[in-house]
């Protein structure tokens, strides 16, 4: 007798009975058996799998369908920047520069003969068009399936069970906005995350986040920032956003901070980066008294404020004594140089500016929100 379980049942073939049959005929059935076993088997893994998927809530947004893929990720990822006021996801893209990097990585860092990192963080400031460049790597990549981690998950922490196993030789997780600890023993991905990757080799970590809260000690990912392009390499899609939101090429370009992510995101997403200005400045600057963060975050909406006012008076050479004149005459009082400083510095580090050193005070930037 040979017992194949299959699940809750059992296959049983009986030699003697084979025998009849002819010795041929009997293979071949025990031949099937063992076949159809090792496909339970298989199912079974595969099951399990998605099961802890589930409890992790990690969502599969591509097991081989290419059709949509864009749209299906879109809405996992909760992708707003990339749609503007249109409501509509532009299927142009400007290529990076830095993909061809990520790609390395993961070929020789994770998918290499001796595994040295997790994944590849793609890194840049706000409305960089980070989000969009992981995408476009993941469909560049084409694996057997794509994941998405819950975007800023919490509540109680769940481990990937023992014992479950990736059920393809490779795959892609993308993780949007990945909060990362400093370094210290382990890696600094979130714990729920680490325990996945460690039980699926063949999974790469694809994630983003913002440099600004990249802490400088990273363990176990390697990143990428986005450098700022020009406009020569955003011409067709400064078009392309024009022409979706019924605009002047001109007014698209108002909004461009150096990344292609910026032209794309809409005018909404940048009022509210506005609004929340003074508590991001805080933030960035490290400054933990309430008085001089709301100060600051004022003394940055009204530089904001003042280059926008000039900018529609038709100057398009702005410098930064001219904006910070006009500050003061609105504000009719003084900013002081060491106020003026770390101003700059957190609305460059937010991407709502571009100080152009070589310019000697002139400025190039956007005035969004304003």
């Amino acid at each position: 007798m040979v017992e194949f379980p299959l699940g809750p049942f059992r296959i049983v073939l009986s030699i003697s009975a084979l025998a009849r049959y002819g010795m041929g005929l009997g293979f071949v059935l025990i031949g099937a058996g063992i076949v159809i076993w090792m496909a339970g088997r298989w199912g079974a893994s595969r099951a399990g799998f998605w099961r802890a998927l589930e409890d992790l809530g990690v969502r599969v947004v591509w097991d081989g369908e290419a059709e949509g893929f864009r749209e299906r990720l879109d809405a996992a990822m909760g992708f707003a920047l990339g749609r503007g006021p249109s409501g509509r996801l532009l299927p142009l893209y400007v290529p990076r520069r830095e993909e061809e990097e990520a790609l390395r990585i993961l070929q020789e860092h994770v998918w290499g003969s001796e595994k040295q990192a997790y994944g590849v963080v793609i890194a840049g400031p706000p409305a960089a068009g980070k989000t969009r460049t992981a995408m476009e790597l993941a469909i560049r990549l084409n694996p057997p399936f794509v994941l998405v981690w819950p975007r800023w998950r919490k509540g109680e922490a769940r481990p990937f069970p023992g014992g479950v196993k990736l059920p393809v030789p490779w795959a892609v997780i993308l993780a949007d906005d990945l909060p990362l600890r400093p370094g210290g023993e382990g890696p600094s991905l979130p714990g729920e995350l680490t325990a996945l990757l460690s039980a699926c080799p063949g999974l790469a970590l694809l994630a983003t986040a913002r440099t600004d809260r990249i802490p400088p000690d990273v363990r176990g990912v390697r990143v990428v920032e986005l450098q700022a392009m020009g406009r020569e390499d955003c011409q067709g899609l400064a078009q392309a956003v024009a022409e979706a939101e019924g605009r002047r090429v001109e007014e698209v370009w108002g909004r461009f901070a150096g990344h292609p992510g910026s032209l794309v995101a809409g005018l909404d997403v940048f009022i509210q980066r506005y609004q929340e200005l003074p508590a991001e400045m805080g933030r960035v600057l490290g400054v933990q008294e309430a008085a001089r963060r709301d100060r600051l975050g004022e003394m940055g909406q009204r530089f904001l404020q003042s280059a926008r006012a000039l900018w529609d008076l038709g100057v398009r050479t702005l410098t930064l004594e001219r904006v910070w004149g006009v500050v003061e005459r609105a504000g009719g009082a003084a900013v002081a140089p060491a106020d003026r400083n770390p101003v700059l510095r957190a609305l460059e580090t937010l991407a709502f500016l571009r100080v152009e050193q070589a310019k000697r005070g002139k400025w190039r930037g956007s005035t969004k929100g304003s």
